[in-house]
């Protein structure tokens, strides 16, 4: 098994850190009732996915076939964090 092809999936592996990150800090901070600092933590989390994503542009196949990646598929990726940056 070839570990470099982990590196192939960072988009899907930093959607994964941010979910935990904001789980986290969402854990954390539940029972304060001041919280003007989760929106922005989110907006800039998600602007620095939409930044790696935008990053990996060439068509990518890792793990013997079994992830494949194109350009089309990276627009797909990159669509919804648009949506959620622009609300």
């Amino acid at each position: 098994m070839n570990y470099n092809d982990f590196f192939k999936m960072i988009p899907e592996a930093s959607l994964v850190a941010i979910l935990i990150i904001l789980f986290v800090a969402d854990f954390i901070s539940a029972k304060t009732e001041e919280r003007k600092w989760f929106n922005p933590l989110t907006s800039a989390l998600l602007l620095a996915n939409t930044v790696v994503c935008m990053l990996q542009l060439q068509p990518e196949d890792a793990f013997g076939g079994m992830y494949t990646t194109s350009t089309a598929i990276n627009v797909m990726k990159n669509y919804p964090c648009f949506l959620v940056l622009s609300s």
